[in-house]
């Protein structure tokens, strides 16, 4: 009978390119030796997804392999949801340094004490070029304020996303600026236009906007000291067309625009 053992060095990094870093190391670390030795060599770098995992095979990748792997996890997916409870937790107690890690995403983490705490000391991470906050319910806003500090001081940051559950009225006061954001998505956040305002001078580098806007008067206006870079811009509004001609007045290298109304109807030439 053949045993899967006996297959040569390529069919086996052939096996490993179809499955995930988890699943590797949950199906065939251990096993023997040769399995060990080839898992190291296929594995130059790390991206290891947490979602759907049992807490067996979390605590083993923590205790087993991250002591001697940490340092060259490039992606990090953390799900806190229901066929993961209290992993996000659990993960943050074993304090590990990823000084590689690249791109970072969260999923129904709503402990944003947690949350900020996790992104205050990644603050030190110099390759951290993606957040993503996924179906989030940030109640405190003062603690959200802290979360926008945070993650406006990660200086290599190029993309970020936040997806609230529920809509969302953001405030933004910090003064902090960020040179390297370029894409910014805030699903589900309602921001007025002073708002919107500060969030373009403090992120000068903008490129790639998704946004709720409100216009709490009829008098609001957006004011920047120069036009905006942005070249896509994803808003949702309810107010008039005259609104949006005024606002679209400030971003001339726009190249592709998603616009969601609300009782207001546009055609084309509109």
């Amino acid at each position: 009978m053949f045993q899967f053992e006996w297959l040569p060095n390529e069919v086996l990094f052939e096996v490993f390119q179809y499955l995930h870093d988890v699943q590797l190391y949950c199906a065939f670390y251990g096993l023997n030796c040769r399995l060990n030795r080839l898992l190291a060599i296929h594995s130059r770098d790390y991206h290891f997804d947490f979602r759907s995992i049992s807490k067996r095979e979390f605590d083993l990748i923590c205790k087993e392999h991250f002591p001697s792997i940490s340092h060259r996890v490039e992606s990090l997916f953390l799900s806190n949801d229901d066929q993961t409870p209290n992993l996000f937790n659990r993960f943050y107690s074993y304090r590990f340094e990823f000084v590689r890690l690249q791109s970072l995403c969260i999923d129904s983490v709503n402990c944003l004490s947690l949350v900020n705490e996790l992104l205050f000391e990644c603050r030190r991470l110099t390759n951290l070029r993606r957040l993503c906050l996924f179906k989030c319910d940030f109640k405190d806003q003062k603690m959200f304020v802290d979360l926008i500090e945070n993650i406006w001081n990660l200086k290599k940051l190029i993309s970020c996303r936040i997806d609230h559950r529920f809509p969302y009225d953001l405030k933004l006061i910090n003064e902090t600026r960020n040179s390297t954001l370029e894409n910014l998505s805030l699903e589900n956040f309602q921001v007025d236009l002073n708002a919107l305002t500060h969030l373009f001078r403090c992120t000068p580098s903008l490129r790639q906007l998704n946004v709720s806007l409100i216009q709490r008067l009829e008098t609001d206006r957006i004011h920047l000291e120069k036009p905006s870079t942005i070249t896509l811009l994803k808003i949702s509004f309810r107010k008039s067309f005259d609104f949006m001609y005024i606002l679209f007045q400030n971003f001339p290298f726009l190249k592709r625009v998603v616009i969601q109304t609300f009782r207001l109807y546009l055609t084309g030439n509109d």
